[in-house]
């Protein structure tokens, strides 16, 4: 049925003038045909007597984003629905509800959402990030509402230009997005996902940084049984994550995650622009398994300067990167950066936003990390819980003994624990690839 939110004449899907057409000859939709997703909101839904829904734009492990009108301002938008994938159902009314075991769970990420998204809406001045208009709770659940831009993400503006840019058309594109994320920074605020898919490039020419974390932090604290896996395994894939992203979400705080962080994924979307390709993971060249080639070895028409600041960027270590974005920018540009202080902000790992989440991008393991292997019992879960109070206190080696049996038993939060101790050393002598053997087998 037509909303009587629209104007007349106008597509309930694309919200394009149409002249009442069917199907739309601008996006196919036919509203005679029945909608085979029921996992989405159909278009013409309206929220807060306001927004009218329309196709959905991208959908994630952890939401759907859907292009829609607002038809108190008269124009399109950008909307994201919090529908954690595992947590949540749709009623054929089209109300979202909590998985009756899982309520707890869902309730807090909601709580998370909303308050990144007032994170967000604190650079709406900002001329190189994604705006947010509005966000609010209803249908029982909760929705951002954010600018929706004509373009292309920078990822497909590559491919058009035959999958790679010179040097100076790359720093014309990524200068603004380091200049945004050195503001962010500042803010106390790191980003965590930079990469091509995320840096959208309009169709007046104006660079914005989009989906601001890919909703893995967002269950950080939920329980520590079930929450580590969410951003590690997410992460195993990401060619854009540096190795501290591997580690269980309730380390990705303090001295962990940082500028630092966000500029590794900035090297790598410089890496993939210039070559044509994304960097080796850096968890296979923690693993030993790959080496890393300079830009110019995969082609790039670079200097020695620009090929040595980026690989400086990518280092495996995150000391040995360029601490901040205004230094790796300096750089680029053949600037000596002034020397680094170390950072006095206590650096807070927010995961701002979980804005636009395309397809595939968040995944959520929720269901996979609670689910155990027969040879896992209680006993090694009560092992493993005490081994956490004996890490959390320091206790390096009794903490080890008692993760133990339960990682050996299959348990993946122990695997886990016991690659980060590999990470850092924790009771074992240090190892990149004991650590990467660890997290591999709890990712399994």
């Amino acid at each position: 049925m037509k909303s009587q939110q629209l104007p007349g004449g106008f597509c309930e899907a694309c919200f394009k003038e149409n002249g009442g057409a069917v199907p739309c000859p601008h996006c196919g939709y036919d509203p005679r045909r029945s909608i085979e997703d029921g996992s989405k909101l159909p278009p013409g839904f309206i929220l807060k007597d306001r927004f009218v829904v329309g196709r959905a734009l991208g959908q994630g492990g952890f939401g759907i984003t859907y292009l829609a009108y607002d038809s108190s301002l008269s124009f399109r938008v950008a909307l994201k629905e919090y529908f954690p994938r595992g947590l949540s159902t749709r009623h054929q009314t089209g109300v979202v509800r909590a998985s009756l075991d899982k309520k707890k769970d869902f309730d807090y990420g909601k709580k998370k959402f909303i308050e990144e998204a007032r994170k967000v809406a604190q650079f709406n001045n900002h001329p190189n990030i994604v705006i947010v208009r509005d966000f609010f709770e209803t249908n029982g659940t909760a929705y951002i509402v954010m600018n929706y831009y004509e373009g292309t993400s920078f990822t497909r503006f590559l491919k058009t230009c035959g999958n790679k840019v010179s040097f100076p058309e790359a720093m014309r594109y990524l200068s603004p997005v380091m200049k945004a994320l050195d503001d962010i920074h500042a803010r106390g605020i790191v980003h965590r996902d930079v990469s091509p898919d995320n840096i959208f490039i309009t169709s007046d020419g104006r660079v914005r940084l989009l989906d601001f974390g890919a909703a893995k932090s967002v269950f950080a604290a939920v329980a520590p049984d079930t929450s580590a896996l969410s951003i590690g395994q997410a992460s195993m894939g990401k060619e854009y994550f540096p190795p501290e992203q591997f580690l269980p979400s309730k380390h990705l705080r303090g001295k962990n995650i940082g500028p630092w962080t966000d500029v590794y994924g900035m090297a790598a979307t410089f890496y993939r622009a210039l070559t044509g390709e994304a960097p080796v993971r850096a968890f296979d060249r923690a693993a030993g398994e790959s080496a890393l080639q300079p830009p110019s070895a995969k082609g790039a028409k670079v200097s020695k300067k620009v090929d040595a600041v980026i690989m400086r960027a990518l280092s495996i270590k995150r000391q040995d990167r360029w601490q901040s974005m205004f230094a790796f920018e300096e750089a680029l540009n053949g600037r000596t950066p002034s020397p680094q202080k170390p950072l006095r902000l206590a650096w807070v790992t927010v995961t701002l936003g979980m804005l636009l989440i395309t397809a595939g991008v968040g995944y959520f393991v929720y269901d996979r990390w609670i689910k155990s292997p027969d040879t896992v019992t209680e006993t090694n879960i009560e092992e493993y819980r005490k081994g956490v109070e004996r890490y959390e206190a320091k206790d390096y080696k009794t903490a080890l003994t008692y993760f133990s049996q339960s990682a050996n038993a299959g348990y993946a939060p122990a695997q886990y624990y016991f690659g980060e101790m590999y990470y850092y050393g924790q009771g074992v002598t240090q190892s990149y690839a004991d650590a990467a053997v660890w997290y591999r087998k709890a990712a399994d």
